[in-house]
């Protein structure tokens, strides 16, 4: 299992001075907010504003030219064990495509380096209802199917905190109704086009303009 990063009712994730340019384009400028256990935060904003990047930001996949990520106080980029605590499911349509989807997440779970592989990905293929088609090849599977085992990649370690762009996109209603259940023990930041779904979802908006926070709103 990965090492705690909320080891008790106040801890906290901390982006702190947050600052990422990409050649003379300033995308984000002196970012600061915090995430506590169990907050379902909801990074709204215009395309190309940076949420994307905040949010690798965060994962730990880019590094900002300002600022930092700590957890509990906790440079996040100098401890791999907290790294492992984070589950994160990027917009791009990551996998095999001419594996099946079973073992498209056996990958994922190796990766991970889970104890028992096969037990991990037979428990997240019952959990998300993938039963039916886990042996399909990816390239077969409609849009809606793949983004679904995009969100049960970043959740088969168990992590403790997830990073979701765009995790409801193609998804039908009684799979964003599964997802959302399976969503309400987690500590999440995501991105979504659905305004009207994000805002029943989350415990607070943040919402980016010109490459900074220009409010949050919490519920």
């Amino acid at each position: 299992m990965p090492q705690k990063i909320f080891k008790n009712e106040n801890s906290i994730i901390e982006i702190k001075d947050i600052s990422k340019k990409y050649g003379q384009k300033q995308v984000l400028r002196d970012i600061n907010f915090v995430i506590k256990k169990n907050d379902k935060i909801y990074l709204s904003g215009e395309n190309g504003v940076g949420k994307t990047t905040l949010l690798k930001i965060i994962a730990a996949l880019i590094r900002p030219d300002n600022g930092e990520v700590t957890f509990d106080g906790i440079l996040l980029n100098n401890d791999p064990k907290l790294r492992s605590n984070i589950g994160y499911m990027t917009t791009e349509l990551m996998f095999y495509e001419m594996l099946s989807l079973y073992d498209n997440l056996t990958l994922v779970a190796a990766l991970y380096k889970l104890k028992n592989v096969k037990l991990s990905v037979d428990e997240i293929v019952k959990k998300f209802n993938m039963t039916s088609y886990q042996h399909n090849l990816i390239s077969g599977l409609s849009s809606g199917m793949k983004r679904k085992f995009q969100i049960a990649g970043a959740m088969i370690h168990h992590p403790e905190f997830l990073i979701l762009d765009e995790p409801f996109n193609t998804l039908d209603q009684n799979t964003i109704k599964l997802v959302l259940n399976l969503l309400k023990n987690y500590t999440v930041i995501f991105t979504s086009h659905d305004a009207n779904l994000a805002h029943m979802f989350c415990t607070k908006e943040i919402n980016i303009k010109n490459g900074s926070i220009h409010i949050i709103y919490k519920s």
